[in-house]
């Protein structure tokens, strides 16, 4: 089994299994539990399973394992990192940049000044 899949999997048993346990605790050891909330129950209990397991396995994705990362800067009171253009080393070559210059980027919707990052971490052929 992929690493992602064994983690998203025992997220979601731990959390299924944490809602059962305190379902048994709230009801004091099932003695003040409904037979006819058996149905509901399960379905609930099968429910936090498949949305534990799924939002692991989406938190676990490259792009929105970075995202969160990064959103927990700054709630953990850590400065927010400068912004930067990111290049990957051969665009920044072919562009005679080098890693801390400044650099104007164009779109169609203006222009921006940042300071380059040339970083391996993106694809070469990014633009």
């Amino acid at each position: 089994m992929r690493r992602e899949v064994t983690i998203a999997t025992a997220w979601g048993l731990g959390l299924t299994l944490l809602l059962a346990l305190l379902i048994v605790v709230g009801s004091r050891n099932l003695a003040h539990f409904d037979a006819a909330l058996v149905a509901y129950t399960f379905a609930v209990l099968f429910a936090t399973f498949g949305l534990t397991y799924r939002y692991a396995m989406w938190l676990q994705r490259p792009p929105t394992a970075v995202y969160w990362r990064r959103g927990w800067h700054r709630p953990a009171g850590g400065p927010l990192p400068e912004p930067c253009l990111e290049l990957h080393p051969r665009l920044a070559e072919t562009l005679g940049v080098a890693d801390g210059d400044w650099v104007t980027a164009e779109s169609r919707r203006g222009t921006c000044t940042l300071r380059a990052s040339v970083v391996t971490t993106i694809r070469p052929d990014s633009r």
